[in-house]
């Protein structure tokens, strides 16, 4: 039989990966592959059944709906033969189960030990990569053990924004919170795992239950106002620290300072605009299209605020969920973006200044384009009141 190959750096993948879903870090936690080695009796499991997950089908190059019955016993034999080398994995003689070299200690024991030695680490990209975070982190201990990137339980979907980052032992963890580091060019919130639980519990409760899920009537001068409670959020954008790189925080010479501030203050503050004006708009609603339909972005021409707008209350509580779990904000490849709900008198207001229509979701508010256009076309200007304009969402981003 002919076997399956690989390069060098995937069998590595491979290898690591499934060493990870029987570790301290992953099986005292993992419900279901938990249960499978305590009903197997030899404490094996399928290797084609580990082949199906989700990693495990991206590395191996397997489509999405494989099961079990579907993975090629070339692909097993393969498999089987790159975790032979693994000291912390046993492989059936046939190659076809697979598990624990050593028996696992009790799981209350081991998630107690693990979490000492655990960070939590944000506010990072919905984009970022396991990886990416590993090569950062292993500058700072001996060992990474492993990087989680847990979801929120509004939606398991979508990434909450906060890494948890175990090292080998808990004085690199220890060492590593007493540190500022930037990453991506923003500086890293760190914090104890236990820490991070705690408020994660709490958050988790009152984002949920915050928003009204009911529909809102107001009344505006004798004119009864109909609109949809819990759509619209209040953003607020703090661009990222210059540079991007990754590592320490440094601080700016005094020349560097005085040279920047001598750069002519009507050139910065046009190319700000234009940047603003061209991108982000898009960069926002490309930011939170994950939670659910964004129907438009709301912001003046080179403004640091404005409101987010979605199709369904829900998407904007999967939204605040995210944001609640993630002290610094939500990270966008240029800006730290905050959010909160708008509710009560202040929601009411909104509806009644900015008059937007609910039912249609194929339109973005981008006043910055806005102005634009009515530039270019002045008999624009007469359809619209503030630079309001309506854009269609099939221009480029």
């Amino acid at each position: 039989m002919k076997m399956a190959s690989w390069d060098e750096d995937t069998k590595n993948k491979v290898l690591r990966q499934v060493e990870f879903y029987f570790s301290d870090s992953n099986l005292p936690r993992d419900d279901f592959l938990r249960k499978s080695v305590s009903q197997s009796p030899n404490g094996l499991v399928s290797l084609a059944l580990i082949c199906t997950f989700s990693r495990m089908r991206s590395l191996l190059g397997l489509s999405r709906n494989t099961k079990r019955d579907d993975v090629p016993d070339r692909i097993v034999k393969s498999v089987a033969k790159i975790l032979r080398n693994s000291n912390c994995l046993k492989v059936s003689d046939d190659g076809q189960e697979v598990g624990r070299a050593r028996e696992l200690n009790k799981p209350e024991e081991v998630i107690k030990q693990v979490d000492t030695r655990t960070i939590a680490a944000s506010p990072l990209g919905y984009d970022v990569k396991i990886e990416d975070l590993e090569v950062f982190f292993s500058n700072y201990g001996k060992v990474v053990n492993s990087v989680r990137l847990p979801s929120h339980v509004a939606d398991k979907k979508c990434f909450c924004g906060t890494a948890l980052i175990e090292f080998s032992i808990a004085g690199d963890a220890d060492n590593v919170l007493k540190q500022t580091l930037i990453y991506a060019g923003t500086e890293l919130k760190l914090k104890p795992k236990k820490e991070f639980d705690s408020e994660r519990e709490s958050l988790t409760s009152d984002a949920l239950k915050s928003n009204s899920l009911s529909a809102g009537d107001a009344k505006d001068g004798g004119t009864k106002l109909k609109y949809q409670k819990g759509l619209v959020l209040a953003l607020k954008l703090e661009r990222k620290l210059d540079g991007g790189s990754n590592g320490q925080k440094t601080c700016e010479s005094t020349d560097q300072s005085e040279q920047k501030s001598s750069v002519d203050e009507k050139t910065r503050q046009a190319a700000a605009q234009k940047e603003n004006d061209s991108l982000l708009c898009a960069e926002v609603k490309s930011t939170f299209q994950r939670f659910g339909t964004v129907k438009y972005v709301d912001l003046d021409s080179g403004a640091d605020s404005g409101y987010i707008c979605f199709q369904e209350p829900e998407s904007a509580i999967r939204a605040r969920a995210t944001a609640a779990f993630v002290e610094g904000g939500v990270i966008s490849k240029n800006f730290i973006m905050f959010i909160e709900a708008v509710t009560g008198e202040a929601e009411e207001e909104y509806w009644k200044s900015y008059h937007c229509d609910s039912g249609d979701d194929n339109y973005v508010i981008d006043r910055g384009k806005a102005e634009r256009a009515i530039m270019h076309d002045p008999e624009d200007m007469s359809l619209q009141t503030r630079a309001n304009l309506i854009v269609s969402e099939d221009f480029e981003y």
